[in-house]
């Protein structure tokens, strides 16, 4: 009924040689686990060969599954199965944490979220239990914000931010995931970076753990100083190099895009709090100037008037002519607009107005106008959306919105 992580095993009692198949999956084809050979994930399998007597065989490898299929072939004589299971890990959580209200789907929604939450924590945070098993900085942002709300650990979320700094590259760029095999610049998503200083400033004020600070900001400011090098004569971050992945929908991301500078932004703001804190008043002044120049770049390159939007870019000295909920959120958030916010929000929350667009593995049948649609976000940029609702005092919003997207996930399981 509901995906576990941990590792599966059967207990048999044979007399003969013969062949046992383990099949796990999140997903079965009728009566049969989903051996699915794309990216998206399939079954694992493992096979065992029977000996005499009672015997054991578990995976030696831990996974995420909702459906387990144990075939036996070459049975010359019969095989007596005495149990089929799966022994669960997870992280130690405190569970003492709870949400209720009385509306049962946003009840239930919460617990759900809690528990895959809970799937996704074993040595670090993981981006999904089954398929990659990956510490993506990114992913753990977003993690560590339900764990406080869910669980409110601080041990996890401290070494999340700490392996990140150690495996910062000597230019001040951080990988997209650590610990891991990304360290040859495989892969490199410069917001995750960004998202790792927003990861170090909740964890403080979640936490009140102030010697983060100390020791870390060595590493903030050689990653803000590697951001600064694409600052252009706009005072816009430009052409950032390798992956911008900012969210799954297929947002304009040339040039000098709006997630980006709201994000460096926002890192600025964390920069020069944490250098005030540690009497670095150079640094603070210089972190400071530099945010107010792009706060005022942003409302005046990315600003379209006729449309009442931010574009989501401003490339080769034009603004781009599609526009997201994620590039008119933010401003908002952070404090960057001086534009009318709630003209904004009846916009970017108006469902006729959104679309949802291709992403890697889907290719939505809704039509998208670019110069009259708007970018709907993906789940994984959603808190950004609902904490700037929250800030306005939209909360009818957000609980429409986590009942309308959350719910509808809800009802496909």
């Amino acid at each position: 009924g509901r995906i576990v992580t941990g590792y599966p095993g059967i207990q048999i009692e044979s007399s003969s040689k013969s062949t046992v198949d383990i099949a796990v999956s999140e997903k079965k084809d009728g009566k049969k686990v989903l051996i699915d050979k794309t990216d998206d994930g399939g079954a694992y399998v493992m096979r065992y060969i029977t000996k005499s007597g009672l015997q054991t065989y578990e995976s030696f490898e831990r996974f995420a599954f909702r459906y387990m299929q144990v075939t036996f072939r070459n049975c010359v004589k019969p095989i007596k199965i005495k149990k089929i299971y799966v022994k669960t890990v997870n992280y130690p959580v405190n569970e003492n944490y709870y949400f209720k209200c009385s509306d049962k789907l946003l009840n239930k929604i919460w617990k759900t979220g809690a528990y895959t939450l809970k799937l996704c924590m074993q040595d670090g945070f993981e981006d999904c239990p089954s398929r990659e098993q990956r510490q993506w900085v990114g992913d753990a942002y977003v993690q560590t914000l339900i764990n406080y709300a869910a669980y409110g650990d601080y041990k996890l979320p401290r070494k999340l931010i700490y392996q990140v700094a150690q495996a910062q590259y000597s230019d001040g760029i951080t990988p997209c995931a650590a610990p891991g095999d990304c360290v040859n610049r495989r892969v490199i998503i410069p917001d995750y970076c960004m998202s790792w200083i927003f990861s170090i400033n909740d964890y403080v004020i979640y936490s009140g753990d102030t010697k983060v600070i100390k020791d870390l900001y060595p590493n903030i400011k050689r990653a803000i100083n590697w951001f600064e090098r694409y600052i252009d004569e706009d005072s816009l971050l430009n052409n950032v190099p390798y992956w911008n992945f900012i969210d799954w929908a297929d947002l304009d991301k040339r040039g000098a895009n709006t997630v980006y500078n709201c994000y460096f932004y926002k890192a600025l703001q964390i920069a020069a709090d944490f250098a005030s804190f540690l009497n670095q008043n150079e640094d603070r002044e210089h972190f400071l100037k530099i945010a107010a120049e792009i706060k005022e770049a942003i409302n005046k390159f990315l600003w379209d008037e006729s449309r009442g939007l931010y574009v989501d870019s401003y490339f080769n000295g034009k603004r781009s002519s599609r526009v997201s909920q994620h590039s008119n959120t933010l401003p908002i958030l952070y404090g960057i607009t001086n534009k009318n916010k709630e003209r904004i929000i009846n916009k970017i929350t108006n469902e006729n107005n959104l679309r949802l667009t291709k992403t890697l593995l889907t290719r939505p049948k809704e039509e998208f106008i670019e110069k009259k649609h708007i970018i709907k976000a993906q789940p994984f940029f959603h808190h950004f959306i609902h904490k700037a609702l929250a800030k306005e005092g939209k909360y009818n919003l957000i609980m429409n919105n986590i009942r309308n997207y959350w719910g509808k996930m809800l009802n496909s399981c």
